[in-house]
C-alpha cells in the first residue's frame, strides 16, 4: 500500500529537524513515546509519537509528529547512524573524497559484495580466492548448490586434496562449488588454494573464464612495461581485461603479480557490466 502523500512528507521533515539537531551538537541521546492526539475516525482516538533529543541534560525539547511509535524510532535511528559514521555508503574506513567512494556505495548497494563488518569495507584489505568466487556467485544469483557439485568442497572429495577442501570457510562453500563448476575458478593439481591471496592477473583469469573466455584481438598489454611479467596463462585474460577497459594500470604498468584489493575488486566489478552487455 503506498504511503499517504502528508506521511511521506512528515517523514522527510522529521528527518530534516532530527538531522539539524544533531549536528547542533545535541548529541545522539534520543527517545520515542506515543501520546494521545485528535480523536480519529468513530470516535477512536490516534496516537502521535514524540521524539526526545537531550545533550547533556542541558538541552531538551520534542518534535511531535503523526507517525506511529515504531515509524518515528525508525527515522530516528536512520538519522543518528548517518550522522555517527564517516564515509561513503556509512563504512567507517573509507575516507572522504576516495577515489573508490563511489563504487564501494554501488556495489555493496547492488549486493556482489558486502562489508567485512557493518562498519567496515576494508578497501586496502587483500582479496583471497574463496573472496573472489564469493564475490561472482552473488553476481550469478546464488544459484543453489547440492549434491556433487559440492563435493569439491568437501573433504571426502577426490578432486581436491582433504585439507584444501576442510580450508573453504563456511560462508564460502557453495560460492566456491559453484566457481569449480563453472570453470570461473581453477585449482593447481590438486590444490584449491581458497585462503590464498589472489594477484592481479588471477583475478583477471577468473574475470576472464566467467565471462566464458571471449576471444581477444590485439596486444594492447605490450603497451605496459611490464607485459613480460604476465604469466602466459593468463595473457589472454589480461589482454581481455586490458581491451575492456576492466583493469587499468599504473604509471604504464599492470603490475600482474601485485596483489589485488577489495577496494580494486570493487571497481573491476562496475567496469565488468558493460563488459558484459
Amino acid at each position: 500500500m503506498k504511503k499517504d502523500a502528508s506521511k511521506v512528507k512528515q517523514f522527510l521533515s522529521l528527518t530534516t529537524a532530527l538531522s539539524l539537531a544533531l549536528s547542533l551538537g545535541t548529541g545522539s541521546a534520543w527517545a520515542v513515546e506515543e501520546v494521545p492526539s485528535s480523536a480519529g475516525q468513530a470516535g477512536e482516538q490516534e496516537k502521535t509519537a514524540v521524539i526526545s533529543l537531550c545533550d547533556s541534560r542541558t538541552f531538551q525539547f520534542s518534535i511531535p509528529v503523526e507517525l506511529t511509535a515504531e515509524e518515528a524510532k525508525a527515522v530516528a535511528e536512520g538519522v543518528v547512524w548517518s550522522l555517527d559514521y564517516d564515509g561513503e555508503a556509512g563504512y567507517r574506513d573509507i575516507p572522504d573524497g576516495a577515489w573508490y567512494g563511489d563504487t564501494v556505495e554501488v556495489v555493496t548497494t547492488a549486493g556482489p559484495m558486502k562489508g567485512t563488518s557493518d562498519t567496515t569495507f576494508g578497501p586496502e584489505e587483500k582479496i583471497t580466492r574463496e573472496m573472489v568466487a564469493a564475490t561472482l556467485y552473488r553476481l550469478a544469483g546464488e544459484p543453489e548448490m547440492t549434491g556433487e557439485a559440492l563435493a569439491v568442497v568437501e573433504t571426502t572429495s577426490s578432486v581436491y586434496s582433504d585439507a584444501d577442501a576442510a580450508a573453504v570457510s563456511g560462508w564460502a562453500k557453495e560460492a566456491m562449488a559453484w566457481a569449480v563448476e563453472t570453470g570461473a575458478l581453477q585449482g593447481s593439481g590438486n590444490r584449491l588454494m581458497p585462503g590464498k591471496t589472489a594477484t592481479r592477473q588471477e583475478l583477471a583469469a577468473v574475470l576472464y573464464r566467467n565471462a566464458t573466455a571471449p576471444a581477444v584481438e590485439g596486444e594492447e598489454i605490450k603497451t605496459f612495461t611490464d607485459s613480460a611479467a604476465v604469466a602466459g596463462w593468463a595473457t589472454d585474460a589480461m589482454e581481455w581485461c586490458v581491451e575492456e577497459g576492466i583493469l587499468k594500470g599504473n604509471e604504464n604498468t599492470l603490475m600482474p603479480e601485485g596483489t589485488a584489493a577489495r577496494a580494486g575488486l570493487a571497481a573491476m566489478l562496475l567496469r565488468l557490466a558493460p563488459a558484459q552487455d
